[in-house]
């Protein structure tokens, strides 16, 4: 007969042995639910951390467009080393005034159409014909050239990105400097005072129809005049080549990227950064985008600045606060 060891008053057929206390319900009945005040502490928590983060997703995305605004601009620069690699000299501004007799016309391209090789874009490179005006121009298919959307001359951060309000034709954000080079000024309801203190720091004139060669920056529009890496007398880590500019807030750049007066190699760095020239119902010409000369500026949608290239390829973001005089 086999014996069953119990333990206290356990007896034979009372079920396992259990170590609850005396007196304890052996099925207590668990509350379910969180209470109305714990209900409305998390959601009080949860407010607090959605108004933290809420302002840091516009800030998330203004980086990464920035970050590709800046790759876009680096893709440009290396366009212009290739190029002058390639033909021993910068590609002009824009061949608005020829100068010599074998091309007639007046609106030949700018830089950006020279670059396009240099951007993957050889197609669209090879279906402008050069030796004529290239503004309207079509494919063979009848489609405008100038309706072609290049993504590598736009930055994400503008909002003229694409077809511009009032125009037809994909418009590029970054133009070609010509530096501290004289502004004229509008004789009409367009001008603006201002420009004749900005040009007391030009260093060239506007054009020197005697030297043609005589501006202050490495590229200009006036005809087949062009530069060299080593005429940039102050180094092409201290040169301006390229820079952001809003073509919706610039006459010139709002015809499209193609349009040969588009304000590549007119740009200038006598215009104060982020200069507003983009109220069209103003009554002042300095403010309006059809004046020639604070429409000129550089200018971006960056928070404080602009994005510029140097002569290095190097992309610099300058504060609208730099001082003026250093700027040129």
């Amino acid at each position: 007969m086999t014996l069953i060891q119990t333990t206290g008053n356990h007896m034979p057929g009372d079920g396992p042995p259990t170590d609850r206390p005396p007196g304890r319900d052996r099925n207590p009945r668990r509350s379910a639910g969180l209470t109305l005040i714990e209900l409305l502490v998390v959601i009080a928590i949860v407010g607090i951390l959605v108004s933290l983060l809420l302002p840091a997703v516009p800030s998330a995305r203004e980086a990464a467009r920035r970050t590709q605004c800046v790759s876009h601009l680096r893709q440009v620069g290396l366009g212009v080393h290739q190029f002058h690699e390639r033909r021993g000299r910068l590609p002009m501004g824009a061949r608005w005034r020829p100068q010599t007799d074998e091309l007639h016309g007046l609106a030949l391209g700018n830089v950006l159409l020279q670059l396009l090789p240099y951007l993957e874009q050889q197609s669209v490179y090879e279906a402008v014909d050069q030796t004529k005006e290239v503004d309207y121009q079509e494919f063979a298919d009848g489609t405008l050239i100038a309706e072609t959307e290049i993504p590598v001359f736009l930055c994400p951060t503008s909002k003229n990105a694409g077809l511009t309000p009032g125009y037809d034709f994909p418009v590029s954000n970054y133009g070609a400097s010509r530096g501290p080079t004289a502004m004229i000024n509008r004789e009409d309801r367009f001008s603006c005072p201002q420009f004749n203190e900005w040009n007391e720091l030009a260093l060239a004139p506007h054009f020197d129809h005697d030297d043609p060669h005589n501006f202050a920056g490495p590229f200009q529009r006036e005809g087949f005049v062009y530069s060299k890496f080593n005429q940039v007398t102050d180094g092409l880590s201290n040169t301006i080549f390229f820079g952001e500019m809003r073509a919706h807030c610039n006459g010139h750049a709002a015809h499209g990227w193609l349009w040969t007066l588009s304000s590549q190699g007119y740009l200038n760095t006598l215009v104060p950064v982020n200069y507003d020239s983009c109220r069209d119902d103003e009554t002042d010409g300095c403010h309006h985008r059809e004046n020639w000369n604070s429409s000129q500026g550089f200018k971006s949608l960056h928070p404080g600045g602009v994005n510029v290239l140097m002569g290095d390829n190097a992309v610099v973001f300058l504060a609208e606060g730099i001082d003026h005089q250093l700027y040129q």
